[in-house]
């Protein structure tokens, strides 16, 4: 009986240890998952450095044309672009939509630019930060993996990385280190908008990669799709490319803008000597979230301002005067002021 109890023991045992030990496999599956991902992603991160800017110092100049085609709520348009790019320094880019054109130049330390009405509307500020974020989408510096995922997209399977710094944009990476899909997708108390970028058919360009596909989803509904068309190096460009366009604007230009401290105005703002107007567009602007799309002059004066979206309606006269009394940080380049636009959100 001893015998059979100490049996009876020793087997109850060993099916114990079998257990903890398939408890510990169990646990330290996930684990290693994790740390396997992560070390891909960090191989990956490393890869991708630069991988796409073909606008960094020393690549070789180019032409890019391509097709645009906006979705802007219920409107539907198309449209055409082109940039000549000679150096970081040296550039042409123009954009034709129904209606509207644009043509910036950058030569000799200025900024040329010629524009419809003399704005830059959403829509082009979107297409914009779309090139943007693929030319810069491989360029993260300092960045911290806060944690890496697998994930599918286009029938890839892609790494994707979210950063300890939470203004840097998710990013997913294929196995060759291409960025396909970028993304913000802050909670809805916030207020802030989403976006998200959407990179595809990589093509080599000397010993960068850039995409031949970029879709732009925002989070006021708006969809940017651009197909390049050609991306090719040049040698020669057209007499005249780089002549500034007739009555186009004139500003200091440089690669590395500098923010400066909001500057008041000397006299008193308007709602001190009636101070009642700016009271009401306080209370228009109580318990609401929206978000504006904001041109800034070269003092840091509000050009324009547009209501992106609102959980309720903004009345355009207070909010004119609400705007008219901030004051934004210029953006200067070499104490010159120069013009810029923003997406600012709120929440009361």
């Amino acid at each position: 009986m001893l015998r059979l109890l100490s049996h009876a023991i020793l087997i109850a045992l060993t099916c114990a240890l079998a257990m903890c030990a398939m408890l510990v496999a169990f646990r330290s599956a996930p684990a290693n998952d994790k740390n396997e991902l992560k070390a891909q992603a960090e191989a990956l991160l490393a890869k991708s450095q630069g991988l796409s800017n073909i606008e960094a110092p020393g690549s070789p100049p180019f032409v890019l044309n391509m097709k645009i085609h906006y979705q802007i709520g219920a409107q539907s348009m198309d449209g055409q672009g082109q940039i000549i790019w000679l150096a970081p320094d040296h550039y042409r880019e123009a954009y034709a939509a129904p209606n509207y054109s644009y043509t910036g130049i950058v030569r000799d330390g200025y900024h040329y630019l010629a524009r419809t009405k003399n704005e830059t509307p959403l829509a082009i500020y979107e297409l914009q930060r779309t090139l943007e974020r693929a030319l810069g989408a491989s360029v993260i510096k300092n960045a911290r993996i806060k944690q890496a995922d697998a994930s599918q997209f286009g029938g890839q399977s892609l790494t994707c990385v979210t950063f300890s710094d939470k203004s840097t944009l998710k990013r997913c990476f294929t196995s060759d280190g291409d960025v396909a899909t970028m993304e913000l997708d802050p909670p809805p108390l916030m207020g802030v908008l989403g976006e998200r970028y959407e990179f595809s058919n990589f093509v080599e360009f000397g010993l960068r990669r850039f995409p031949q596909k970029l879709i732009f989803h925002g989070g006021d509904g708006h969809v940017i799709e651009i197909d390049v068309q050609q991306l090719a190096t040049t040698k020669e460009v057209v007499a005249d490319a780089f002549a500034a366009p007739l009555g186009s604007m004139k500003e200091t230009w440089c690669a590395e803008p500098e923010m400066a401290a909001p500057q008041f105005p000397t006299g008193a703002f308007s709602y001190a000597m009636n101070p009642g107007p700016m009271i009401d567009a306080d209370r228009a602007f109580r318990y609401v979230r929206a978000s504006l799309y904001i041109e800034i002059g070269p003092s840091g004066h509000a050009r324009r301002v547009t209501v992106i979206r609102s959980t309720k309606p903004i009345d355009n006269t207070l909010l004119r005067i609400w705007t008219d009394n901030m004051r934004f940080s210029p953006r200067l380049c070499r104490n010159q002021g120069t013009e810029y636009q923003m997406e600012m959100s709120f929440a009361w």
